[in-house]
């Protein structure tokens, strides 16, 4: 997040502002509806009960209902996420032999800061291998098959082996609307790499002062403190940082 938009960071994890329920994105909690049902599926064992009615029943049981237009905008998200896990039912790409993290907010001490993070499922693969894969329940597909490990893989690594006592070997994106996963291998030059940015970012949070906010079009619908932030919502800050982040070597004119 930090990244991505400095303010949002801080009005977060800084001045712990919580977003007021009216400001509910739509699409967090469609995410959010999914994360959980997702999570409660993936604890059951039984056979018997592990059928593609209860997945169903159970995103009903776990739907969030904020944030929505209208109940027709929330009905078709809603067929939308039955459509989703019904591809995911019929064919899983996170097999396992057996589950061992769902849903799991864990948190390791690094020294000078605490790392935490929810991670959406651990599990042991057919062939034993340790896998941590990171549901996504957005429509764009941003990894590709040689992906550059980034910070949000890496803190998964770090709280699996915080929790498991074991590095993970496999690391994922498992987009859910496209039923597409994206896998990477983990080795001790990218845990060693991992380690070095992180502490690399902490440092990059402890010197800010300003914390500048990135603001952009999908603020006021995606963002849960664009009532907050001015600048989110003004026309002029949002195209002139949009020129700004302009990288014209991109282009043949």
């Amino acid at each position: 997040m930090f990244k991505t938009c400095k303010r949002k960071f801080k009005y977060r994890y800084i001045d712990k502002i919580k977003p007021s329920t009216q400001s509910s994105s739509k699409y967090l909690s469609f995410g959010q509806s999914i994360h959980k049902t997702l999570s409660k599926f993936n604890k059951i064992t039984d056979k018997n009960i592990k059928t593609l009615n209860n997945l169903h029943n159970l995103l009903r049981s776990n739907w969030i209902r904020e944030g929505y237009r209208d109940k027709d905008e929330e009905r078709d998200f809603g067929l939308k996420a039955l459509k989703i896990l019904t591809n995911y039912f019929n064919n899983p790409l996170d097999k396992h032999k057996k589950v061992l993290i769902t849903e799991k907010m864990i948190y390791k001490d690094m020294g000078e800061f605490i790392l935490c993070g929810i991670i959406d499922k651990g599990f042991l693969r057919s062939d034993n291998k340790l896998e941590i894969t990171d549901y996504k329940t957005g429509g764009i597909v941003t990894h590709s098959n040689d992906f550059q490990i980034d910070l949000q893989l890496p803190i998964y690594v770090l709280l699996a082996e915080e929790y498991l006592s074991k590095y993970p070997s496999i690391v994922s994106y498992y987009y859910l609307l496209h039923n597409k996963k994206i896998d990477r291998e983990v080795n001790n030059k990218n845990i060693n790499a991992i380690i070095e940015a992180l502490w690399k970012r902490f440092n990059e949070i402890k010197n800010e002062n300003t914390f500048p906010c990135n603001p952009n079009e999908y603020c006021l619908s995606s963002c849960e403190y664009s009532s907050i932030c001015e600048e989110s919502t003004n026309e002029n800050a949002i195209i002139a940082n949009e020129l700004k982040n302009l990288d014209n070597s991109k282009y043949l004119f």
